[in-house]
Parts: structure tokens; sequence; C-alpha cells
């Protein structure tokens, strides 16, 4: 038995080695790292067609024009990694956009304004959760309910109008000012993500929060209050909702009602390009605010060399199914 020789076909070939080396490779990556070199790559393309590109100033248009999505994005990535989802971001920031601009007109205050949108978002947040832990209805169906709700709420408050006159001038700040080259946006969206990221990695919540997300039984049966971690999450979400909405409000210069319309598809799709897993337990928002980068330089890059705006959709959507199917790749390791 020993001499047997092996037949030809489980013979290993060069092919299925390099495949099987190349796979553990994968397998061992850490998903950021993939995102990061894709972003490099993208970089290097548009670099190569456009001279304006990787121009200072355009480079800060880009992070300008992602730091709203980023802060929409991070809020996503919570309910993402306590395994839930939250359809009703973009709804939410539009709809606490809209509370702060109706306020701030009618009372001529930008600080009630602006507590009023923020207090919008964090209530409907809240109930999102409250709907998910104590009704029993699931995240998704929750969520794109509170979308809908949203966005009614939106129009009936409106009136399907723009809300301007009677717009704060020292309130555009939040939207329209900086300090020195860089813009009130990107300084707000970078604090949101150290804030979170802090959380995330060196307190209690954030441990929890990944807890839930890996393993919801575990979790339980560790001592971890699960229907709290999560209402917390949705709570968190809206809260980071509305402090988008209301820098939408500000860089407007009013109070649009579809200003929220396009944020759900491109937050969900920067948090997954980041490494993100919709089975929950899995993302960091370093990777998150790469998937934020990886649209923003695809949007602009693209439109620099003349591209429609569908090419820029399916390119997103491309990517999109990549990064899910490296992420399974991956997810064969474990």
């Amino acid at each position: 038995m020993s001499g047997q020789e092996l037949h030809p076909a489980q013979e290993p070939t060069a092919a299925r080695s390099l495949w099987a080396r190349w796979l553990n490779w994968l397998q061992q990556l850490e998903p950021q790292w993939l995102t990061f070199g894709a972003l490099v790559l993208f970089c290097l393309i548009f670099a190569a067609f456009s001279e304006a590109f990787l121009r200072p100033s355009n480079l800060l248009v880009i992070a300008r024009q992602s730091s709203i999505i980023a802060i929409i994005a991070i809020a996503e990535l919570l309910t993402l990694l306590a395994g839930g989802i939250d359809l009703s971001v973009g709804s939410l920031a539009g709809l606490s956009g809209i509370v702060t601009a109706g306020v701030m007109v009618s009372t001529g205050s930008p600080v009630l304004g602006v507590l009023a949108g923020m207090l919008t978002g964090t209530l409907f947040g809240t109930i999102n959760g409250l709907v998910i832990t104590r009704l029993g209805i699931q995240d998704i169906i929750a969520t794109l309910a509170m979308l809908f709700i949203a966005h009614g709420l939106i129009y009936a408050y409106s009136g399907g109008q723009p809300i301007y006159k009677g717009i704060d001038e020292g309130f555009l700040f939040i939207g329209q000012g900086s300090i020195g080259p860089i813009s009130m946006p990107i300084i707000i969206a970078l604090v949101v993500a150290g804030v979170v990221s802090l959380m995330l990695n060196f307190t209690k919540l954030g441990r929890q929060i990944y807890a839930v997300g890996g393993n919801r039984d575990v979790a339980y049966a560790s001592g971890i209050n699960v229907k709290q971690t999560k209402l917390i999450v949705y709570m968190l979400s809206g809260f980071l909702c509305s402090i988008a909405g209301v820098i939408v409000t500000a860089r407007l210069g009013s109070g649009q009602p579809a200003a929220g319309d396009t944020f759900l598809l491109d937050a969900v799709a920067a948090v997954i390009l980041g490494g993100a897993s919709l089975s929950g337990g899995v993302g960091t928002v370093s990777g998150t605010l790469i998937g934020v980068a990886i649209i923003g330089v695809l949007s602009n890059g693209l439109t620099l060399a003349g591209a429609t705006y569908y090419t820029q959709e399916i390119l997103k959507g491309v990517m999109v199914i990549l990064a899910v199917l490296l992420n399974s790749v991956r997810g064969l390791k474990r």
C-alpha cells in the first residue's frame, strides 16, 4: 500500500497550489489593508488621467464632500457591529436637517434649531431601538418602516418646499466655515470618528457592542444586557445622523426635503468596503473611513475623467460585490 502512486488527478497542480497560497494570504490579511490597497490603486489611476486629482485643493474637496457620508457611515457601522442594520440613516439625517431649519426660522434661534434637530434624530433612533428590542421586530423591517415614516414626516413638515428664509448667518459656519484650510464638516467628522473609535476600543460599551454582534447568545450568557446594548446603539445611530443633518442644512444654507435621499446607499457601501461584516461583530472606524474615501475618490476621479453619474453607480456596485466576496473568502478561515 505504501508503494502506491497517487492518481494524476490527485496530484496538486501548480495552479491549485498558487491559488491555495493566495487564498491563505487573503484570509490572514486584515480587511482594512485590502481596502487601503484599493484606495491607493484608485488614486494612482486617477492621478495618471488627471493632473488636478492629487492637488491639495482637490483632495480637500473630496474630504469635504465625504465628511457627511463618513458620519452617517459610522452610525451604520455601530448597528452592523451589534448584529443589526439601520436603513433609516439617510431619512433621519434629512428629517433632523429639516427640523433644524424649521425651528430656527420659526424661533429665530440657531441654538434651538440645532438642539431640536439633534433631539429629533436621537428620538427617532431611540424609537428604532425600542421597536427592535421591546417589540421583537427584525432590525431590517423596523428601520425600513422608519425610513418611510421619517421620509413622510419630512414632506409633511416642510410641505415639500425648502426652508431657507430666516436661516441664521452664524449657523452657516458649521457647514461652510473652516479653520485654516480645513473645513468645519471635515473637522466634525474627524472628531466623531475619533470619539467613536475610542468608545469601541477602550470602553465597556464598545466591548459589549462587539460581543453582541459576534454571538448574541454567548453575550447574553456572559451577563451582557443584549437589549439595552442594542437600544443604545440605535440611539447613537440616530444621534450621529442628526449631526450629519445639521451639517447638511448649514452647508446648503437651507432645509432641503430631499437632502438625505442618497446617504443610505453610500453609507452602507462605505461600511462594507471598509471590511464590516453583515453578520455583526466585525468592523472598525478606520476601515469605514477608508471605505468612505474610496466612494469619494471614485466620484471625484470619475467626474474629472468625464464619466457619467450612472457609470459611478455601476462601479460602486461592483466594488461592494467584490468587498463582500473578499469578506466571504476571509470568513472561510473561521
